[in-house]
């Protein structure tokens, strides 16, 4: 793809891409929600299929020369970019969503690794293997030349291949390489490795990624950023950050602490994750006030409570972040469109949270909604602020490599956690892939707060 040099800044549009002066190095991809199909365009889409709640973001992007269309999730927990070969899905295990690649009908196309892909996830039996490929990959009218992907030759248990835009130091392959994110700022796309994610709220059809720029029309208040905590070998390969508090506020105001004083927990900030994982005296205590059966199901008539659970990060003076009760009642949907039912008819929900139940502490889709999140892989910080919900204005600024934060924002003290690993669920090259390989420490203190207070069961 030829670039115009006096133009560098991107907008991905829902059916057509353009370039505007005046923002340079700045790479905007607008995305919806709707029925996942294969298209070649560059607007994203929200398929929800096989028991998964709405949660689920996914890019139109197309691979190789001639281009192949292909929908990839959008993963911020991943580090590389897979997409199925031909045939590769077990669709008696997945509904195999998002199209193939076939690199031997790319004249762009090199083989790197036959045999060498390999991902297992957390779910018992899923995982993907195949071979490692360099091509040209594209969303829009973006083009990264010679990214390295991994191509399913065997998937099972998985609903689409990924587009993982997280450190190169979780990348599944044991060489590391330079991947999507790494190659936006060597290929001149971006001048820093950072982004912006704006999910907006679970009955909006938009939302939008920005590569090496933030949105000002689309927080509250300011920025708050929190240091990004290591692994538990001192690396930076994940997202994770430390979360400090929760607490549920009613539709009175009272607020009800869940979390203890000493509650310090790492977390990871995982858009490729659904639902929200919380440690497990925490959730028995939310899930018996709000009615969350064995298997996750909960009233959809919960969707009409007031209130909000409140997350807290870095400290009092951190970053706080609101997310309301109905963003926790996903209803199931199935890829044609229609809405899951009981026996009686009625239609099911998923409760928007579950125990950690040994798995790492992941803040999946049902908080990111709420939050406007800045990820700068440079400076190893995340920004949060409550998300503008709805915003149809845009007032973007480049992110420039620097060691201080941008004007206006603040910073939350560095509160270190711990990680430990428990070596179980890794990718091919030994590397947690998301979901998997890790348990958080720190001091879940017990919930004290009576069912009652939690105010579910009354409001219903």
């Amino acid at each position: 793809m030829k670039i115009i040099q006096a133009c560098k800044y991107f907008i991905l549009q829902i059916s057509l891409a353009t370039c505007v002066l005046g923002s340079p190095n700045v790479v905007k991809m607008r995305f919806s929600r709707g029925k996942q199909s294969v298209s070649n365009n560059d607007s994203f889409a929200v398929p929800i299929g096989n028991y998964i709640p709405v949660g689920i973001y996914y890019v139109n992007a197309s691979i190789g020369t001639p281009k192949q269309a292909v929908n990839l999730q959008l993963d911020t927990g991943s580090s590389d970019v897979w997409a199925f070969g031909v045939h590769s899905c077990d669709t008696t295990t997945s509904y195999c969503l998002g199209g193939a690649y076939n690199p031997n009908r790319s004249s762009t196309a090199t083989v790197i690794s036959e045999g060498g892909f390999e991902i297992s996830y957390v779910t018992q039996g899923s995982g993907v293997k195949g071979n490692w490929v360099k091509d040209d990959f594209s969303v829009g009218n973006i083009t990264i030349t010679g990214l390295s992907l991994g191509v399913a030759t065997q998937a099972a248990g998985v609903p689409t291949g990924i587009m993982g835009i997280g450190f190169s130091a979780d990348e599944s392959n044991s060489t590391l390489y330079p991947n999507f994110v790494d190659q936006m700022v060597a290929q001149g796309l971006t001048k820093s490795r950072s982004y912006s994610l704006w999910l907006d709220d679970l009955d909006n059809s938009t939302g939008s990624v920005l590569f090496g720029g933030y949105d000002s029309d689309k927080y509250h208040n300011e920025l708050v950023a929190v240091p990004m905590q290591p692994n538990a070998s001192g690396i930076f390969s994940q997202f994770a950050v430390t979360w400090t508090s929760l607490s549920f506020t009613d539709a009175n105001g009272n607020q009800t602490t869940l979390s203890g004083q000493d509650f310090r927990e790492y977390a990871i900030l995982d858009s490729g994750t659904t639902r929200v994982l919380v440690p497990d005296d925490i959730y028995t205590q939310i899930a018996s006030a709000a009615g969350v059966q064995d298997d996750g199901r909960v009233d959809c008539a919960l969707s009409t409570v007031a209130g909000t659970f409140n997350f807290g990060f870095g400290g009092p003076t951190g970053a706080a972040i609101s997310v309301p009760v109905h963003e926790f009642v996903l209803p199931v949907i199935f890829p044609n469109g229609t809405r899951m039912t009981d026996q009686n008819g009625n239609e099911v929900c998923i409760f928007g949270m579950e125990a950690q139940n040994n798995r790492p502490l992941l803040l999946g889709d049902t908080m990111l909604r709420a939050a406007y999140v800045v990820y700068n892989l440079d400076e190893k910080w995340i920004a949060m602020a409550p998300t503008n919900f709805n915003s149809t204005t845009s007032n973007i600024t480049e992110i420039i490599p620097s060691s201080s934060l941008p004007a206006g924002w603040s910073s939350a003290p560095n509160i270190s956690v711990s990680q430990t690993a428990t070596g179980s669920f890794t990718s091919g090259g030994s590397v947690p892939a998301t979901a998997s390989g890790s348990v958080t420490s720190g001091s879940s203190t017990p919930v004290t707060a009576s069912t009652g207070a939690i105010g579910f069961t009354t409001a219903i």
